[in-house]
This record gives C-alpha cells, sequence and structure tokens, in this order.
C-alpha cells in the first residue's frame, strides 16, 4: 500500500511540472516572399496573375507581415503587363496576361529599394478522362473514394498538383511522370463521404522543381512549424534577388494550366 501511495505521489508530482516550453529560436534578416500564381483553366486565352508579398516572420508566427508598397510587372516577348495592387487586400496585387505556349514570362518586381526577378512558361495540365467513385474506399472499407483517371502527355518530365476540395477538407498531392509516363493513370482519394456530398477536382500542370519546393513546403508546415520562418529552415523557390544576390528571396512564380471536374457521390 505503500509503494502504491508513493507512485501516485510521484505521478502527481510529474504531472504538476509539466509546463509547456517554446525555445527561443534566432532570426536573421527579413526576407521576402513571393507567391504569384496564374491559372490557365483549361483553354482560355487569359488568365489572372495573383501576387502577394510579405515578409518572413518567426517560426512560431502563423502570419506573415505583407508589403503592400511594391511595382511589380510581367515582361512577355515586347510586351509589358502592370499587376496593380488590390485596394482591399494588403500585399496581395493583380493583373492579366495573355496565355501562350513556349513562352518565357519575366516577372519584375521593386520594393525596398530591391529588385527582384523570376522567369516561367506556362506548364500544361492534363484533362480529366472521368471519375469512378471507389466503395471500397482503398485499405479501410470504412471510406468512399474516388479514382480520377487521366493521361499523360508522351514527352517526360511532366509533373502535376492535385486538389480535392470538400466540406470535410482540402486536400493537396503532387505526382511526376517518372512511372506513368505517355500512359492514363488512376489518382485515388477517400474520406468519409456520404451520398450526395460533392468533391471539386482540379490538376494542374506544374514543373519538377515546383514538386520539390512544394514538397519542402509541406514538410516544413506538418511539423507544426510556418514555412516562411527564418529559422530553423526556408523554402527557396524561383525568386532571385538581383540587387542583393547573397539576400535570397523565398516563394514561387508559376503558371499552369487547370482542368477541374465536380463529382456528386452517389
Amino acid at each position: 500500500m505503500k509503494a502504491l501511495f508513493s507512485i501516485l505521489i510521484l505521478l502527481i508530482l510529474f504531472s504538476a511540472c509539466e509546463e509547456k516550453v517554446d525555445i527561443a529560436l534566432p532570426e536573421g534578416p527579413k526576407k521576402m516572399v513571393v507567391e504569384a500564381t496564374a491559372i490557365q483553366y483549361e483553354d482560355a486565352e487569359i488568365a489572372q496573375l495573383n501576387v502577394r508579398l510579405s515578409k518572413t516572420a518567426g517560426f512560431y508566427q502563423e502570419n506573415t507581415p505583407p508589403v503592400s508598397d511594391a511595382e511589380i510587372q510581367v515582361v512577355v516577348n515586347d510586351s509589358i503587363v502592370p499587376i496593380n495592387p488590390n485596394d482591399s487586400i494588403a500585399g496581395v496585387y493583380s493583373g492579366l496576361i495573355t496565355i501562350q505556349r513556349n513562352t518565357i514570362y519575366r516577372l519584375e518586381i521593386n520594393v525596398d529599394n530591391e529588385f527582384f526577378t523570376s522567369e516561367t512558361q506556362l506548364a500544361s495540365g492534363a484533362a480529366i478522362d472521368s471519375v469512378l467513385q471507389n466503395e471500397g474506399g482503398g485499405f479501410d472499407p470504412e471510406l468512399i473514394g474516388v479514382d480520377v483517371l487521366f493521361t499523360d502527355a508522351p514527352q517526360i518530365g511532366n509533373c502535376y498538383f492535385f486538389e480535392y476540395q470538400s466540406t470535410i477538407e482540402r486536400v493537396l498531392n503532387t505526382i511526376c511522370d517518372d512511372q506513368i509516363n505517355g500512359n492514363q493513370f488512376a489518382a485515388f482519394y477517400a474520406e468519409e463521404f456520404e451520398t450526395g456530398d460533392s468533391l471539386t477536382i482540379r490538376i494542374q500542370g506544374i514543373d519538377e522543381r515546383f514538386q520539390n519546393y512544394f514538397s519542402l513546403v509541406s514538410q516544413q508546415s506538418s511539423e507544426g512549424g510556418n514555412p516562411f520562418a527564418t529559422a530553423p529552415a526556408t523554402a527557396r523557390g524561383n525568386i532571385v534577388n538581383e540587387t542583393n544576390p547573397d539576400e535570397k528571396a523565398l516563394g514561387y512564380f508559376r503558371i499552369s494550366q487547370e482542368y477541374s471536374r465536380i463529382f456528386i457521390f452517389e
């Protein structure tokens, strides 16, 4: 009985000593974060480019401070397209660009006496061939899933960004055609769906560099940190600081073709 009583006292003492500890991580200079994305919906001739500018924040901070005083433009061939600030959302800029294949788009940003650039091309997507309801739900019989069938283009090096949006959750994933080049492929997704639930499926074309960048950002986010924190790691993309090359900017500039489908579960 005395031994049991002693153990209980020790458990109480250990429980009373539990305390949340945030380790003070060192913070370096604030870096520019550029998130620039234009989506071509199927074969549309025009796409809206949205640019979000911010500065890096501490590792435990969820939000990054916006940057609202930049001058932004896109240069394509001999044309210059201004990207204007959004009057209602700090740090957000937008503009319409004409979609051209095999063409280099150059993003130019002037802000805080620094000049940032990035170049990209349209990444072609893949049309959705069909969406099939999967009653088995993969390895869990309680789940209901979908098989999303699409055909990869024959050239090597295509990568795809998947988004599954429902009232339950939003799931993002990527895949490259290393093993499926030129063939039809079925992407699988399952959840506790019920009859009448709707699922929006989006497939966007991306390049392999963005696929690697997204994987790193996802890993850091899942570990509970800010993917654009100054410590302990940073996710660099394709943004170049022309003024101070040693002061690396973060973020990514991409133009993606998207195909989508809304599926209703039976």
